[in-house]
């Protein structure tokens, strides 16, 4: 289990590389290059939301305040912290970012 999450971080530290088309992340956000496009989004029946990123799920908290997409497409940016006690991996969102409603 242990293995296929550090599989997963090391594949999002790649995928996380500066992004030419996405510069206007803030740097609040996304000081480490841990800022990207999500593949979708998904109620949790909680009032809150999954996003989702490759194989990671991100949850969102009921009011965690969104900030406007520039491209009108959803963004997440987030921290992954590792115990080590037990070596779990938290996943902390930091920064959402989702279109404008029309």
């Amino acid at each position: 289990m242990l293995q296929r999450i550090l599989t997963i971080a090391a594949g999002i530290v790649a995928i996380g590389a500066p992004v030419h088309g996405h510069e206007w992340y803030p740097v609040e956000c996304c000081a480490r290059n841990d800022c990207m496009p999500a593949g979708g989004v998904e109620a949790d029946g909680r009032g809150g939301m999954t996003v989702i990123v490759g194989d990671m799920r991100i949850g969102i908290p009921e009011g965690f305040a969104p900030r406007p997409s520039l491209d009108s497409k959803v963004h997440v940016c987030f921290r992954m912290y590792s115990s080590e006690i037990d070596g779990y991996i938290t996943v902390a969102p930091v920064c959402l970012f989702v279109p404008a409603e029309a």
